[in-house]
């Protein structure tokens, strides 16, 4: 059993790549442990010390949170330190319902309220593309409107599912090098790498 929250524990993530979990909770922390011993490594606080709703480790060591107080993101490293500044922030602009990293850490995806699946760079939150219903299937005018309320990730990566408040599942195939290509092409701009 792990302790140190103050409050309820709202939401885990876990890397096995780093053998660590990531914990939030109605207090406004993060606390990280290792996964195998269950030690505490450090608290990760909220900017606002608002509760974390949601939180995503990736195997890179990015940790984002999420609360739906202010509807923002923040990305932190696992190393991050007290009253450093985020890495990262932005705001979400809904409210969001599940957030997840693909497998190699490069991607972070948002399903909310907004009813779209948004694909962020853990680098800087920006968006890189947004995922809707497509107009010619059937039951896509009703899943626009409906909100999402979960997330998955094909193990392969090459489909994303989305759970809806209407009772439908929304399932993206993806083509693997038109993202990387997408993300390649965030990565260039946001960067200036020259690709």
């Amino acid at each position: 059993v792990l302790h140190g929250h103050d409050d309820e524990v709202s939401c885990v993530s876990v890397s096995s790549e780093l053998d660590t979990i990531a914990s939030g909770s109605a207090d406004g922390s993060v606390i990280v442990y290792t996964l195998r011993s269950g030690q505490y490594i450090r608290s990760i606080e909220h900017p606002a010390r608002h509760a974390v709703d949601l939180v995503s480790l990736n195997a890179r060591g990015c940790i984002v949170l999420y609360s739906l107080r202010d509807q923002s993101l923040h990305a932190c490293s696992i190393n991050h330190h007290r009253n450093q500044p985020p890495l990262a922030s932005a705001l979400a602009g809904e409210r969001l319902n599940a957030i997840v990293f693909n497998g190699a850490g490069d991607v972070l995806l948002t399903a909310g309220d907004g009813g779209l699946v948004t694909v962020r760079s853990p680098l800087d939150l920006s968006v890189i593309q947004r995922l809707g219903p497509g107009p010619a299937l059937p039951g896509a005018a009703e899943a626009r409107l409906s909100p999402l309320r979960s997330l998955g990730l094909a193990h392969d990566e090459q489909f994303v599912l989305a759970g809806t408040q209407q009772g439908t599942l929304l399932v993206w195939g993806l083509q693997p090098k038109v993202v990387a290509r997408n993300i390649v092409t965030q990565l260039d701009k946001t960067l200036g790498l020259g690709f």
